[in-house]
């Protein structure tokens, strides 16, 4: 698996690589077993993914654990800045900011919308919401990305 991610990456731009995972032509990352992620909308400079944790995902208040939560801001922002790479471009985030808001709740949908701020030659910038399924605001974030090219 990991050779065929690596393989696209090199050959699809950043948008064409996310159209691919989306529609199962590429494996999701490993990752999304741990926190499962699915993308619903990936267009330049804004994706949108949903996420649904559930008991694996609980912390002592028996809500969703806030690693969960920045894991898919993580990966929604970082999927925004991707869709302005090209072909054999890469990224790695280097910080992330997350403001919890409210609480999630197991067995609740989740949807997260990233906002491309800037990308320059060496950094890239994304801001993202996530909402719950009554379209309440539960928490906010920003990260930073270094774009290698």
């Amino acid at each position: 698996m990991k050779i065929q991610i690596d393989e696209a990456r090199k050959k699809l731009t950043g948008i064409e690589y996310l159209n691919k995972r989306a529609s199962g032509e590429l494996p999701e990352p490993s990752m999304s077993r741990t926190v499962p992620i699915k993308m619903i909308l990936i267009e330049e400079g804004r994706v949108v993914m949903e996420a649904m944790g559930d008991d694996r995902h609980l912390n002592p208040s028996n809500t969703i654990h806030g690693g969960f939560i920045a894991t898919v801001m993580d990966s929604v922002m970082s999927a925004t800045i991707r869709t302005s790479l090209k072909a054999g471009e890469d990224l790695t985030t280097i910080e992330i900011n997350v403001k919890y808001l409210k609480p999630a709740l197991p067995g609740v949908k989740l949807l997260a919308e990233g906002r491309l701020i800037n990308t320059s030659r060496r950094i890239g910038t994304a801001e993202a919401t996530m909402k719950n399924d009554a379209g309440e605001l539960l928490a906010f974030a920003t990260i930073s990305c270094m774009i290698f090219r």
